[in-house]
């Protein structure tokens, strides 16, 4: 399918609101772009807006991590010079900051003074800005918001009952996966190895912060190896080819589908219990991110085996 098509196919399913709402003014794959945003959006709000008190505390606690997502594009439009047109488009108002606060981000001139407006301390940061101004990568200050996130992320899973152990345990599986893609992508960057130790993420069930930090030492073919008797063993092995020339893509893609068969775990629970509203944020996510690799394959020509491949489908 072209751009139209996939349009007029995503009209006959749940983006018909979006599709009408936004198709008198855009077309094609720009069209279909706006319209996943808008529905993902609409259809998370409207959770909010329906659900109990305490399934709203924990659906809150889950959609912060848009804060961060709408964080890191702003810092990265700012630092590359997007306009702001081109921005606002993508911004995803799901956590505590409304459109509104998003857009006043925009018209600030500095990462600095984004961060500082963002609440964060000039403390917090400075470290981070100086990496920034004196190597001109966001990569420290994208993973400190990353901390920012996952240290609440991880005191409020503590704070979790007995009820809640599904919604924790998808919450620690996606904590591991984090910590092992970022292992496996700074050491194949060579990252200097006490750096790759302050960038991991508490929580994980998997694999401890003291673990990870152990890998750190070792060449990558050595981390593939002791890897090779964690629960990820499987993956590994159906990667071993691949991974032995260095290459991730079909490693993380794969640890990505197992992540998702977690979350359909999720949606076989009990009608409208937290664990099936989890799983549900988490398939919508999935579903928006494969539809806007198929869209941005398309725009750049890229073959459709290669786009196939980026997929990720439980």
């Amino acid at each position: 399918m072209q751009g139209n098509e996939i349009a007029h196919y995503l009209e006959e399913s749940d983006y018909k609101q979006e599709i009408h709402e936004l198709g008198s003014e855009l077309s094609g794959y720009t069209l279909v772009e706006r319209a996943l945003y808008k529905n993902v959006v609409r259809n998370l709000q409207k959770l909010q807006r329906i659900c109990s008190p305490d399934m709203k505390y924990l659906i809150q606690a889950y959609a912060m991590r848009h804060d961060i997502y709408n964080l890191k594009t702003i810092l990265r439009a700012k630092a590359s010079g997007q306009s702001h047109k081109e921005v606002q488009v993508l911004l995803l108002p799901l956590g505590i900051f409304s459109q509104d606060k998003l857009d006043s981000f925009l018209e600030l001139d500095s990462v600095a003074t984004i961060l500082k407006k963002a609440g964060f301390s000039e403390r917090e940061f400075s470290g981070a800005l100086h990496y920034y101004d004196k190597q001109k990568s966001l990569l420290e200050i994208e993973n400190l918001l990353d901390k920012q996130y996952y240290t609440f992320l991880f005191e409020f899973l503590t704070r979790l009952s007995g009820e809640h152990q599904l919604f924790k345990e998808f919450l620690q599986s996606e904590l591991d996966v984090l910590n092992i893609k970022l292992l496996l992508r700074m050491k194949l960057q060579k990252i200097e190895d006490h750096v790759l130790s302050r960038l991991f993420f508490e929580g994980g069930s998997l694999f401890s912060v003291a673990k990870l930090r152990s890998y750190t030492a070792l060449e990558f073919t050595a981390i593939i190896t002791a890897l090779r008797s964690t629960r990820l063993k499987h993956i590994i092995a159906q990667h071993a080819e691949e991974l032995q020339h260095h290459t991730l893509k079909g490693f993380e893609k794969s640890i990505d589908v197992w992540l998702l068969q977690k979350s359909t775990l999720l949606l076989h629970q009990f009608p409208l219990s937290v664990d099936t509203l989890l799983g549900y944020m988490f398939a919508k996510e999935i579903e928006m991110r494969n539809l806007r690799v198929l869209v941005k394959g398309k725009q750049f020509q890229l073959p459709e085996q290669f786009i196939e491949q980026q997929l990720v489908i439980g």
